[in-house]
């Protein structure tokens, strides 16, 4: 857990003083954001040169600053929390252990875009918090498995979310999951899937893509319930007027038959099949790859 903010000192120093800590807690919100800005900055600034500022002179900065932020992410300002949020997500690749910051921060976001009713009006701070979470999970994978119910609750909130760049970032957020806490998340899977499921009939294919990609991740995860609640959204995207969206639910049929138990593929064979008789040469071709490749999986 990092420790509270103190007094800006060491590396923290080249980045904050003490007088930027006080007014980060100051009554105006002005000064709050004034302050905000001058570290986001001086933070822009020391980032172009990596050698001014060492990962662990930049852990040290965040340590002063992190349990600020995580109060700032609920500033009254729409700005402060902006802010609040930038600034985090731009020391966490600097840091030399970003995984000490990670439980607290997750459940920062889940308390405002995590729950219902989600509490963060501003979409841009909404997908801002959902991109943060992704990040600081692919820069610490391990830090997962601290807080799984919290990263499965903002994923699936967020697949819900209204503004379609959000639904895009949870369902990446929900295919890091797959991989980094495949058996933890199990028990949260039918509900995250149930919200991307939501996405398939979404009016942006780049949308419907992205929800395709994060089931087709996901569901080899959760029990054999969750795949057959599934199969009826899955196969009628075989007809879907976006052939980026036809191709993609190829590849999710040939991965959960390559991936899943052999008791799936009578069910998915129909849907992969399809394939062969698209409108479009691409469609066609990426069926009969597919076809190729599980047959020389089964083969070898």
């Amino acid at each position: 857990m990092a420790a509270s903010a103190g007094g800006g000192g060491g590396g923290s120093a080249k980045l904050v003083t003490q007088r930027d800590i006080n007014c980060l807690s100051d009554p105006d919100r002005n000064t709050r954001k004034r302050a905000l800005e001058k570290i986001s900055k001086a933070l822009a600034e020391l980032g172009k040169d990596r050698a001014a500022f060492t990962p662990s002179e930049a852990q040290e900065a965040l340590t002063t600053l992190h349990s600020l932020l995580l109060k700032l992410f609920k500033d009254s300002a729409e700005k402060c929390r902006e802010l609040s949020v930038t600034i985090m997500a731009s020391f966490a690749p600097l840091c030399e252990d970003v995984g000490v910051f990670v439980d607290a921060t997750v459940k920062a976001v889940r308390e405002r875009i995590g729950d219902s009713p989600v509490l963060e009006e501003s979409e841009e701070v909404r997908l801002a918090l959902v991109t943060l979470t992704l990040q600081l999970i692919t820069l610490s994978p391990s830090s997962a498995k601290l807080c799984v119910a919290d990263l499965c609750s903002i994923t699936e909130k967020s697949c819900l979310d209204k503004f379609p760049d959000a639904k895009k970032v949870a369902a990446d957020l929900a295919v890091l999951l797959s991989e980094v806490v495949r058996e933890e998340a199990k028990e949260f899977c039918g509900t995250v899937c149930k919200a991307l499921a939501a996405n398939l009939s979404h009016q942006q294919y780049r949308t419907r893509v992205a929800a395709l990609h994060g089931l087709g991740a996901l569901v080899p995860c959760a029990d054999t319930k969750v795949f057959d609640d599934m199969m009826p959204f899955i196969a009628r995207l075989n007809l879907d007027r976006a052939h980026q969206v036809r191709e993609e639910v190829l590849h999710v049929a040939a991965s959960w038959i390559l991936n899943m138990p052999p008791a799936v593929i009578p069910k998915l064979l129909p849907v992969l099949l399809h394939g062969v008789s698209d409108d479009l040469d691409a469609v066609r071709g990426t069926c009969v790859e597919l076809v190729n490749k599980i047959g020389r999986a089964q083969a070898g």
